[in-house]
This record gives C-alpha cells, sequence and structure tokens, in this order.
C-alpha cells in the first residue's frame, strides 16, 4: 500500500466535488449532519482551527476496485468517473461542499434547508467572537415569528443581505464576490471604505486560503481482509 500526506485547498476541493473528481465509494451512508454542527464547523474554516484528517483513494487501482456517487446535491455531468474517493471525512466535506458553492443551501437533519450568513459588523466589531457572527437562517433568508405570522427578519434578496449587512458566506468562494459585497454594504451604511480591506484581512483571505490534510492511498493501494469492516456490504470488488 502507498500513501502520502497531501494538504488540499478547501476551494479546490469544493471545486473538484462539484466537478465530480472527488466523489464517495456508494456504500457511504447518507447525509446525516443537524445544523448546528454545521455552523460549528463553518465557524471552524473562519477562525482557522483544523478539523479533522480525510481519508481519500486515488481511483484507478488494479487492485480494489468502489462504485462511485457524486456528493449529495452535487451534480456534475452523467458519467463522471472521479480521480478521489472519500472513504473518511464525507460529512464534512458535504456540508463544506453544499454550504460554500452554488445557493449555500444545506439539507440539515434536524432544521431542514438552512443557509449560513456572516453578520459582518459583528465580525468586524467582535473578531475574537466570530462564533456569535455565523448564523443559520431558513433556506428562503426569511425569519418569522408569532406562527409565521410576523417577519423579523428578511434577507432574501441581496438588496436586503447588504442593508442588514448579512453577507451570504457563499460569497466568500465566488472569486471577488464577497469584496464586492463588502463596498456596497459599507457604502449603502455609510462605513469607512477602510473596513473592506479589515474584512478581506480578517475573513475572506484566511478562509479562501484553508486548507485540509488527507491520507491520499495512491493506485498501488492493495485489497487487504483488513478492510472488511469498510466494505462489507459495499458492492466493492477485488480485481485479479
Amino acid at each position: 500500500m502507498g500513501f502520502q500526506t497531501p494538504k488540499y485547498d478547501l476551494i479546490d476541493l469544493i471545486r473538484d466535488a462539484r466537478a465530480g473528481k472527488i466523489q464517495l465509494p456508494d456504500f457511504q451512508r447518507g447525509y446525516v449532519w443537524d445544523d448546528e454542527r454545521v455552523r460549528q464547523l463553518l465557524v471552524t474554516v473562519a477562525v482557522g482551527h483544523p478539523m479533522g484528517v480525510l481519508l481519500v483513494l486515488q481511483t484507478g487501482s488494479r487492485s480494489v476496485h468502489f462504485e462511485s456517487k457524486p456528493i449529495e446535491t452535487m451534480t456534475p455531468p452523467e458519467g463522471t468517473l472521479p480521480d478521489l474517493l472519500v472513504l473518511d471525512g464525507q460529512q464534512r466535506l458535504t456540508s463544506l461542499s453544499q454550504a460554500l458553492s452554488g445557493e449555500g443551501v444545506v439539507a440539515t437533519k434536524d432544521d431542514g434547508d438552512r443557509r449560513y450568513f456572516i453578520k459582518v459588523a459583528d465580525a468586524l466589531a467582535h473578531p475574537d467572537r466570530l462564533d456569535e457572527a455565523i448564523v443559520s437562517l431558513p433556506a428562503s433568508g426569511v425569519v418569522r415569528t408569532n406562527f409565521d405570522r410576523d417577519i423579523v427578519l428578511d434577507v432574501s434578496g441581496r438588496e436586503e443581505q447588504v442593508a442588514e449587512g448579512y453577507l451570504p458566506i457563499t460569497e466568500i468562494f465566488s472569486g471577488g464576490g464577497a469584496a464586492q459585497w463588502a463596498l456596497e454594504w459599507a457604502q449603502k451604511n455609510e462605513v469607512d471604505l477602510g473596513v473592506i480591506s479589515q474584512f478581506l484581512t480578517l475573513l475572506n483571505e484566511p478562509m479562501r486560503g484553508y486548507e485540509i490534510p488527507a491520507i491520499l492511498l495512491d493506485k498501488e493501494t492493495e485489497y487487504s481482509p483488513r478492510w472488511g469492516p469498510l466494505i462489507e456490504g459495499s458492492g466493492a470488488t477485488s480485481l485479479p
């Protein structure tokens, strides 16, 4: 068995998950994380703390083969074959791929579809308390009370998000989207433009540069009976 210990840029992992270059063995269970666990994972990225190691298998081994499936809600072109399969870290990578790309909607198991936002003014005022500045909202961006009769917060569209200072966390991973959003927010709320640089230094650059360590099992990996608990009932096949 050959292995390497690379570090992957989070932004590249998300891109490759969406493109189908990274997939799951088809025996992996479905997505099971709850809302708060997803939010705390995003906090981990924001503050630059480690989240643990991924275990990935390079495809193309002549010794062992797993049937694959895309990461949940990712829609690569039909027939796309992966370069890597995630053996451990599925829940983390699924959470991040959903929360930080596309519409940013995560299908949580306890609170339905959620989206995640950064309250920019709070983050800038209290950079040591980013946990409090990253919030989960219904996917619609509308928070209601009084049996859904009264709206207490509406950040359903960009204009409302800028006015309220709720940055969709997906903007950080959409090229220069976060910088443009911060500029609009500063102008709308008559905030000194110098805060844009502060914001980019505090959140945008660290999150976009976040790395996740991995153990990469390469193409020389051979099947072993010790893999039994992992592949039991998986549909994996040992090839001659």
